[in-house]
């Protein structure tokens, strides 16, 4: 049985690399191969890719398998199909490249999308008898490459996957039926899925017992599957887990762990956990309520979704919500109407929302206000200070500055330490450069560097952190390890100003 196994490996691997390479030259003499390689060495696409092949068979050529993966990289870095179809055979079998049927896939419907209709045809015809190809085609159709977009023939091909065993086959199937409202059927697949512990096939298992996708409902059930989906860090499932706690669906009311839920779904990038989260925040019934907070979170989900759900949500509030009223606030001092923006600060103070109170100080320290009055701000952001942490950085900024007001730099420290130390990123920044740069104060890059970090992980590093967390990663220093690949994530950050994107031009 395994010299069969083996046996039908290397056809396979024959195969797919003829069926790319349909107008590759035998080459009979050392002439033609001369030439091959050195139009290859100059970089000619289709050179490189039959140098690949012959690294990757043996023809012409020793047989090496991390030569015919560089030569296919490179060709394929041109945008040549046939390369990129034939990397798609290094991951498929692990030749070259670490096995990754995902990876493979992405590499072979590139290639068909580029022109490569002959593979899509050659892995159609085993369909059903293959599970990789299966797959393949399954996904072909969904995407409509190679064929036109049709997702019943789709899910009717990763049924195929699925009925011979496949858990992944199982959640495509589940999912593309889903998207076509066959819902019993799509439960039946995910459920299989989800049971064998595939966390996406959880959440949307889950999802669909909830209710309202043409099968019964059994909230408890929906529950324990979120759970599983949510604790293996599918964003959107800490989401819907975070509402289900808050709401008591499935599941004994909890809205501290409901909270915590949310908040890390909009960590984890989920859109909707970052407007759900900043929604809950701004509740006035919330005993855990933080305007700013709540602003923040609904620019990232508006960055990630779009304004329009942000700004249908909050019109439909009513006048006296102290939420619309801080929201339109920010919007008049972005667009620089202090006067607007103070009155509706004012309305936010009246409610009994200190942040109201916070921001009104924020305008007075702005130098742009007609009314601008630095040491009046000092004053009030030191009334706000112990237990608001925008207040606290707001005014160790000012005092560690020293512009218009007495300059104190250990006052400045300890207040931004404070809110630091309270989870304030906007603090860590603050405090993190300042120690990163060591003026008036003694430089410590350890803590930086962990003030940094820690910013990052809320997605809330600035600018100089994210630059100097970069390169403490590339270079291994103050504490931290060398890994590019960190590094990397952090130079991908991208620092931008989503709240007066938000709210500036509605």
């Amino acid at each position: 049985m395994a010299k069969r196994r083996f046996i039908i490996l290397a056809f396979l691997i024959y195969a797919a690399l003829v069926a790319v390479n349909a107008q590759d030259t035998n080459a009979d003499s050392s002439l033609e191969v001369n030439s091959v390689m050195f139009e290859a060495r100059r970089g000619e696409p289709e050179a490189m890719n039959q140098m690949g092949v012959w690294c990757f068979t043996g023809k012409n050529v020793q047989r090496d398998f991390d030569a015919a993966f560089d030569w296919w990289r490179k060709a394929a870095l041109k945008q040549n199909p046939k390369a990129i179809a034939n990397l798609g055979v290094c991951y498929q079998v692990g030749r070259g490249a670490p096995k990754d049927s995902v990876e493979a896939i992405r590499l072979y419907t590139t290639a068909i999308y580029r022109g490569q209709q002959e593979l899509f045809d050659q892995r159609s015809r085993n369909v059903g008898d293959n599970l990789f190809d299966t797959m393949l085609i399954g996904e072909c159709h969904e995407k409509g490459i190679g064929a036109p977009l049709d997702l019943t023939m789709a899910a009717h091909v990763y049924s195929q996957a699925a009925d011979k065993g496949s858990v992944d086959g199982c959640y495509h199937a589940g999912r593309t039926l889903m998207l076509q409202g066959e819902g019993d059927r799509a439960l039946n697949y995910l459920r299989t899925a989800a049971d064998s512990g595939m966390p996406m096939a959880q959440y949307l298992a889950g999802r669909m017992l909830q209710g309202g996708y043409g099968v019964p409902a059994d909230k408890a059930q929906a529950a324990r599957y979120m759970q599983a989906a949510a604790a293996a860090g599918i964003a959107d499932a800490q989401c819907l887990l975070g509402r289900m706690y808050i709401d008591g669906s499935g599941m004994a009311p909890d809205p501290d762990k409901g909270m915590e839920w949310l908040g890390k779904s909009a960590v984890d990038g989920s859109a909707d956990g970052m407007l759900a989260y900043a929604m809950t925040l701004a509740d006035p019934r919330n005993t855990r309520r933080d305007l700013y907070e709540a602003l923040f979170w609904a620019a990232e989900s508006a960055a990630a979704n779009g304004k329009s759900e942000f700004w249908t949500t909050v019109n439909a509030l009513p006048g006296d919500n102290p939420f619309k009223n801080y929201v339109l606030g920010w919007r008049a001092y972005k667009n620089g109407d202090f006067e607007l923006a103070d009155r509706k600060f004012e309305q936010v103070e009246k409610a009994r929302f200190n942040e109201g109170a916070v921001m009104r100080a924020v305008l007075l320290a702005d130098p742009l206000n007609p009314d601008h009055n630095a040491n009046k701000a000092v004053k009030q952001l030191g009334q706000l200070a112990e237990g608001n942490n925008l207040a606290a950085t707001a005014l160790g900024l000012m005092l560690y500055d020293g512009h218009e007001v007495d300059k104190n730099t250990n006052k400045a420290v300890r207040l931004l330490n404070q809110a630091a130390d309270r989870g304030c990123p906007e603090a860590m920044n603050a405090l993190g450069d300042i120690l990163f740069d060591g003026r008036q104060v003694r430089s410590d890059r350890r803590k930086a560097a962990r003030l940094y970090q820690k910013a990052f992980e809320m997605r809330r590093i600035g600018e100089n952190g994210r630059r100097n967390l970069a390169d403490m990663y590339v270079t291994g220093s103050f504490g931290m390890d060398a890994d590019p690949a960190m590094a990397d994530r952090v130079n991908a950050f991208v620092v931008t100003d989503n709240i007066k994107a938000l709210v500036t031009d509605n």
